[in-house]
């Protein structure tokens, strides 16, 4: 179910390190034997690179088909031209896979506890604009003003925010 299934978005802007982090927490959870899920937001446009738009199920998109979706070695790609999927909605279509965790990559301004990547000075402002921060990931040191309510990783601590990730999995963090 969504509700026992933790959530964890990786916000912050283009080119910060969302990616990268997402996929250090992904290879660690499984080196610990834990089963994630991840959705990315993809914000820049267009159709995201290897559409099944070529393949049959192109085929039944173009026939009218409000969804389809194609698999094959255990690949699943999923359209729908229906309307635009919102977070809960795929947050909701995970929730019947056995997962022990759902990693979001973007989507910043939903609600879902969050690590927020600053990369550049000027990104600091971030922390201010968004909600639900549970870590910060940083490559510049002194980000809070004053205590921050949320985890404080250097860029370079991985070691230290995938075992939070872990614990925070597990309902620690």
């Amino acid at each position: 179910m969504v509700a026992d299934t933790p959530v964890l978005q990786i916000t912050g802007y283009q080119n910060s390190g969302k990616t990268t982090v997402a996929e250090e927490l992904i290879a660690y959870a499984a080196c610990h034997n834990l089963k994630i899920g991840s959705i990315k937001h993809h914000g820049h446009g267009g159709v995201p690179y290897g559409s099944i738009d070529s393949k049959d199920s192109g085929r039944h998109l173009k026939a009218g088909a409000a969804i389809a979706s194609a698999e094959g070695e255990g690949l699943l790609q999923l359209i729908n031209q229906d309307n635009r999927w919102d977070l809960e909605q795929l947050v909701h279509l995970y929730s019947g896979l056995s997962l022990d965790g759902i990693l979001v990559e973007g989507y910043k301004k939903e609600n879902f506890p969050k690590i927020v990547m600053i990369r550049q000075e000027s990104d600091r402002k971030l922390v201010n604009e968004l909600t639900n921060i549970a870590a910060v990931i940083s490559d510049h040191s002194g980000i809070p003003a004053k205590e921050p309510s949320y985890q404080l990783f250097r860029s370079t601590e991985k070691e230290r925010y995938c075992q939070w990730f872990i614990d925070f999995l597990r309902g620690r963090a």
